[in-house]
């Protein structure tokens, strides 16, 4: 078996990154009844650092469905669609890079 070159590394973590954006926010979204956002609810310690963590972790899932949402209206223009598409993707890797640096520290 050949070596892994980087392009497959960066699809993997690129992947395991949406996958796990997409759980974190359906979890989210199972517990609240209320889809990921980007939105401040409350303005406590507590309040702040889950919603953050909760940006951080599924912002790839979020931007991927505002993507979603400008490609069904009319009149999106090509240009915002394809940044949009460009941070989906390279929020992914990065997400999926911490992840399973998380998962390589946990089972080590």
């Amino acid at each position: 078996m050949g070596a892994v070159s980087e392009l497959q590394v960066l699809v993997f973590c690129a992947v395991t990154g949406f996958v796990a954006a997409a759980t974190v926010a359906s979890f989210y979204q199972w517990v609240t009844s209320q889809p990921a956002d980007f939105r401040i609810t409350a303005y406590s310690w507590s309040a702040l650092s889950v919603t953050a963590l909760l940006c951080v972790a599924a912002g790839p899932f979020i931007v991927a469905q505002r993507v979603r949402a400008a490609l069904a209206s009319e009149g999106t223009k090509l240009v915002p669609v394809l940044f949009g598409l460009a941070v989906c993707g390279l929020w992914s890797v990065c997400a999926g890079t911490l992840f399973l640096s998380l998962l390589i520290v946990v089972s080590a």
